[in-house]
Order: C-alpha cells, then structure tokens, then sequence
C-alpha cells in the first residue's frame, strides 16, 4: 500500500441540495464518484418519444432513439498534476475515443462531447481519468449511468 492510498481517497456526491436527507439519498442511490485527486463528471442525454432526458452518474434513463450525447467535464489542480488519460467506459470495456485525446491546453481542466449510436438494449456507461504529478498517480472513477433502450 502506498500513501497515496491511505487517508486520501474522497466521494464525491451530487446532491439536488445541502442537507443530510439529500446527502444520504445520492450515496444510496450512486450519484457519487471517487477520487484520490482529479475530478470526472458526465451525463448522457438521449431521448424519449421526441423529450430530451438526462442522467448522471447512478441513474439508469430509458431512451427511444439510438443516438446519445454524452458530455464528460474534468478538473485537476497543481497538487494533483495534469491528466494522463480519460477513459470512457461501456459494459466493462475502454472506448478507443479520438474526442478524448487530451490536448496541451486541457491538462487541467475541459470537456468533451460525444454522440454515440447505441445499438444494445441495456448498457452502462462510466469514466475513469488519471492525472500524475512527478512519480505520483491519481485517479477517479464515476458510478455508471445506465440506458434502457426501448
């Protein structure tokens, strides 16, 4: 065990507003990512029978159409260093994304969007981002969204 494990990994959890009901509502439902440094947050947006819907990292969507807009955010500070990689993840599996080529400018901190046809019924989805700064590793990976295809 190195110490950058021990004592340092945080969750994250989004919350709809600052109270301990809130709070407790997304760590159960898995509205959180963790992070030892960095910071990853995504959503996907697809639609309904022509309505726009969104989900965030522990929600599972249903959409009727195939095409899927996913945008992932990212921040890192000095103390962390800048990314290394940013994986999108489907069903277990690393994407191979030439959108999420890091470029010199984005280091620290940008977004992407992707469209994505999804051709499965039932998929997940998820992002994992390494930063380093000299020897030292960080990382942070986001809870699944899941889309139902209907």
């Amino acid at each position: 065990m190195t110490d950058n494990a021990f004592g340092k990994v945080r969750t994250l959890v989004h919350c709809e507003e600052l109270t301990e009901k809130s709070l407790t509502h997304g760590l159960k439902n898995g509205n959180s990512v963790v992070t030892d440094g960095p910071v990853v947050n995504f959503e996907i947006r697809g639609t309904k029978n022509g309505k726009l819907i969104t989900g965030k990292f522990g929600q599972s969507i249903e959409v009727s159409e195939s095409t899927l807009n996913i945008k992932i955010l990212w921040k890192s500070t000095e103390e962390f260093g800048q990314f290394q990689d940013i994986k999108l993840v489907k069903n277990g599996s690393f994407l191979n994304i030439n959108e999420l080529t890091l470029k010199t400018g984005d280091k620290f901190n940008g977004s992407r969007n992707i469209s994505i046809i999804q051709k499965k019924k039932i998929v997940y989805y998820r992002v994992e981002a390494y930063s380093r700064k000299g020897d030292e590793k960080f990382c942070c990976y986001t809870n699944p969204i899941w889309i139902i295809k209907k």
